[in-house]
């Protein structure tokens, strides 16, 4: 099997194993090592800056841009190896630079002449200035012979998670997830122990936000039988009044002083002042609103 592009770590960051494996036709991606560059000075052909990472208020905390560097080989010092590098500036870490001063004429190297006799009686200290500091550089290199650098370096910092995930697809069948501490003996994984933590007060919380809705919901599930009760009642009534104004005028009993005892009745024709359309149809919205979940 032969692979065109390989990620590795800064392990394997030697030119001459660089200078092999790009001969083989193998596209390598990794780190210089921290010895082998000093500044920006160290590169060649900078190009333009370009936003990176950005921190939770949008500012830009890191950025690239695509350089090249001349790789020392220990075998052909006359013929170093030419890479492309992604070189990222890390303003989250700042550098400081040490001045070029002897041990002897540090305290002094930025104080006049004529304000170094410290040992006068008018002489007075001064504040020193403050350090020049640099961001922290991170070169991403390749030797394919053109790369863009933000997707070269999305590249090498996404290597740790495939690695990792293939490794565990390995352990796992073989019953090797499990970490053990310094004495051989399983521990528990801290990850997951956190990760149960976060999901145990997620679900407490829920469990609280039920108790409450429940305790309100059952004043307004009492409230709403008292409702329903006088409405029953109603039916029930004006269904015995119908029964009897039905019965009256079946055997012709309409002139009968009781017919219209019952018609006069809240209810015999009109149920405690409601016509029997309106009672159905109110009688059919509790039905539906009893129906409903709370």
């Amino acid at each position: 099997m032969h692979l065109d592009r390989l990620v590795v770590d800064r392990e394997g960051m030697a030119a001459e194993f660089l200078f092999q494996l790009r001969a083989e036709g193998r596209r390598i991606v990794t780190r210089l090592r921290r010895n082998q560059d000093a500044d920006e000075g160290s590169f060649t052909e900078i190009g333009e800056w370009l936003p990176w990472r950005l921190d939770g208020s949008g500012q830009g905390v890191c950025e690239v841009a695509a350089v090249r560097f001349q790789l020392p080989r220990p075998t052909q010092p006359d013929q170093p190896l030419a890479v492309r590098v992604a070189l990222i500036r890390d303003w989250r870490t700042l550098i400081g630079s040490e001045a070029a001063t002897g041990e002897g004429g540090q305290w002094k190297a930025d104080v006049a002449p004529d304000h170094q006799q410290f040992w006068e009686p008018e002489w007075k200290a001064t504040p020193a200035p403050a350090a020049a500091t640099r961001p922290k550089l991170i070169p991403v290199v390749t030797t394919a012979v053109q790369a863009d650098a933000l997707e070269l370096a999305h590249t090498y910092f996404r290597r740790w998670n495939c690695q990792e995930n293939a490794i565990r697809d390995w352990l796992i069948p073989l019953n090797l997830d499990t970490n053990h501490g310094d004495a051989k003996e399983p521990v528990v994984n801290s990850e997951w122990v956190k990760r149960q933590a976060i999901l145990e007060k997620r679900v407490a919380h829920v469990h609280r936000l039920a108790a409450q809705s429940r305790k309100r919901l059952r004043p307004m599930h009492a409230s709403d039988q008292m409702r329903e009760e006088p409405v029953v009642n109603g039916e029930h009534r004006q269904q015995e009044w119908l029964a009897q104004v039905t019965e009256l005028e079946t055997l012709g009993q309409s002139d009968e002083s009781g017919f219209f005892a019952i018609k006069a009745k809240p209810g015999g024709g009109r149920v405690g002042g409601a016509s029997p359309t309106r009672l159905a149809r109110c009688h059919q919205c509790g039905e539906q609103a009893r129906s409903e979940p709370l």
